[in-house]
């Protein structure tokens, strides 16, 4: 059964050192993740394993470097780590006069269109090989003449969406790349696409003999805080200590471990939903989607308390309302998003409801969310109309579609269906750019078509990796996977509602295949795994223009619960 897991917590992630070794049982408990700094099959219980390297994502001979390591990255590693490299088409690595590394030129600076295409080109060869994130870290800028551009955040900004890659946040390298580039370093800290860092190195710099060096000593008041500033804005996951010295290590990690602590129980305490707040959200729900869900109104309300706690929420004269950034969706357009999750009431017509909707978008704005969406019930028409005066726009109409599980039996079929392979994921995403080449509200937002198919490429990525899905069951004939279907369970809904409940997430088969029962076979194959789950009720939802999906759902016994807008407004540029 898939297990829940906590997303608003900030763990510790501890690089397998020999220090490590050495106090391995004092700090093993302390533990998230453990990044490996050479591949080995080691499996330190449910931590998760990160795999750092040395190689630079804007090298010219990356693949070669590369080679030696393909045989290890198939085992289990969530993500690769590089450093981005220099700006120069040939360097040699010196020294300074302290005796710290220093990229040195020995070529002219490449253009930053150069550089973007060749982070292109290496990380479609890392994904030829490797299906986890890739994350690269910022340099420390030093004027040698190989750190010009990359040290640049607006050219990291761009690199990094050319490559789809994460930013690996190292904070005593922003330091240094601020004071020798006579930025204060909370507004260099700033200007970093923090919309793409997930995990963030920490230790403290220093000067010597008069000069910055990265000298990763034990962190102090100020690099926490320039923690706490990129927590507040970046979808931070996992923070690692480079502190590799005997002395203090362990303690170091205990000091992080605290911090870790009590930032995630802050950001659970402000967070907190009440249940005066969750019954006006579960009245609001039966008026809206009163064929949604098969339960009582008090039942729902204990419900959405548990499941929505994660960010604040407004209250002003019976309206609730909160919005939330989108980290997903942020990494993969490089941009801030965000979503409006609810403007609810018990009476529709509620005069503070369009108040709450103003409100909601000015401090959307206020925050530097460039991209606000909004889901909303079709029955809902006063805050449609208020959207639209809000600068809201409609992309598209969607139907939410349900059924309950009974005993279910496979579908005979000429194709084998089976769980995903690792081998699988080229296939799938050639069936994902096939099925979602147009029709969905991210091909039809002009400000976002271009990323559309990268966003379904990671989607499917996600559900492959078991971040976006428990289940990805196969159709494969002699020639490869034909398709396949996405399937996670909802362990809140059987602790709350008593009704374990489970949802369809990506559906598609290849349009060779349409017409041969491919489809309707996986939908019997994910709603046999719901049953075996012990789930009563499944969902899904999918755009009013797909009728083949639509058809497809009803044939299966689906019935269509539920109608929403899906609108999209774009920050007014100053």
């Amino acid at each position: 059964m898939p297990q829940s897991i906590d997303s608003a917590a900030i763990q510790v992630c501890v690089p397998k050192t020999e220090v490590f070794q050495q106090y391995r049982e004092e700090v093993l408990s302390l533990a998230g993740a453990i990044t490996f700094k050479c591949p080995d099959d080691e499996f330190l219980g449910h931590r998760s394993r990160f795999l750092e390297t040395s190689l630079n994502l804007l090298d010219a001979d990356f693949a070669r470097e590369l080679a030696p390591l393909r045989p290890q990255l198939t085992d289990g590693f969530a993500s690769f780590s590089c450093d981005l490299g220099p700006n120069c088409r040939q360097w040699s690595l010196g020294q300074s006069e302290n005796g710290y590394p220093r990229y040195l030129p020995e070529s002219g600076v490449a253009d930053l269109d150069e550089l973007v295409d060749l982070a292109s080109a290496n990380a479609a060869h890392l994904r030829g090989c490797f299906g986890g994130v890739l994350k690269v870290e910022n340099l420390n800028y030093f004027p040698t003449g190989a750190y010009e551009i990359v040290c640049e955040p607006e050219a990291m900004r761009r690199i990094l969406a050319a490559a789809d890659a994460e930013l690996l946040l190292d904070i005593g390298h922003a330091v240094i790349s601020a004071h020798n580039l006579g930025i204060e370093v909370e507004e260099y800290v700033d200007r970093l696409p923090l919309e793409r860092v997930s995990e963030v190195h920490l230790s403290r710099p220093g000067i010597v003999g008069g000069i910055w060096e990265d000298t990763h000593a034990l962190p102090g008041d100020r690099e926490f805080a320039l923690l706490e500033q990129i927590t507040r804005r970046a979808p931070v996951r996992f923070v690692t200590m480079e502190y590799y010295r005997e002395d203090g290590f362990v303690a170091g990690q205990r000091l992080l471990y605290d911090w870790c602590l009590q930032w995630s129980q802050q950001r659970a305490d402000s967070a907190s939903m009440s249940a005066d707040q969750a019954l006006l959200l579960a009245q609001y729900e039966a008026l809206t989607r009163p064929d949604y869900w098969p339960v009582d109104v008090a039942g729902l309300a204990g419900y959405l308390q548990e499941q929505l706690n994660g960010d604040p929420c407004a209250v002003c004269d019976g309206v609730v309302g909160r919005w939330r950034r989108l980290d997903f969706d942020s990494q993969v357009f490089a941009l801030p998003m965000g979503r409006i999750d609810w403007v609810a009431a018990a009476d529709l017509a509620a005069a503070g409801r369009v108040e709450m909707l103003q409100r909601l978008v000015a401090d959307a704005d206020a925050q530097g969310v460039e991209q606000l969406s909004f889901r909303l019930s079709a029955l809902d028409v006063p805050l449609l109309q208020a959207c639209e005066a809000a600068g809201f726009r409609t992309m598209t109409v969607f139907t939410g579609l349900a059924r309950r599980v009974a005993d279910e039996s496979a579908q005979p079929l000429a194709a084998t269906l089976r769980p995903v392979q690792e081998g699988d994921l080229e296939d799938l995403r050639a069936i994902t750019d096939e099925a979602f080449a147009e029709g969905t509200r991210f091909h039809l937002d002009h400000g976002l078509a271009a990323g559309a198919q990268r966003l379904h490429r990671r989607w499917v990525e996600n559900c492959v990796n078991g971040q976006a899905a428990d289940q990805v069951i196969v159709a494969a004939d002699g020639a490869g996977v034909i398709g396949y279907i996405t399937g996670q369970v909802d362990l809140r809904a059987e602790q709350m509602l008593g009704q374990p409940r489970g949802s369809i997430g990506l559906f598609a088969v290849r349009r060779a295949a349409l017409g041969k029962g491919i489809g309707a076979a996986l939908l019997a194959a994910i709603l046999a795994y719901f049953a075996d789950c012990g789930v009563e009720w499944v969902e899904v939802g999918t755009e009013a223009t797909n009728n083949a999906a639509i058809n497809t759902y009803t044939r299966a016994g689906f019935k269509v619960v539920q109608s929403c807008v899906t609108l999209h407004r774009w920050r007014p540029q100053a």
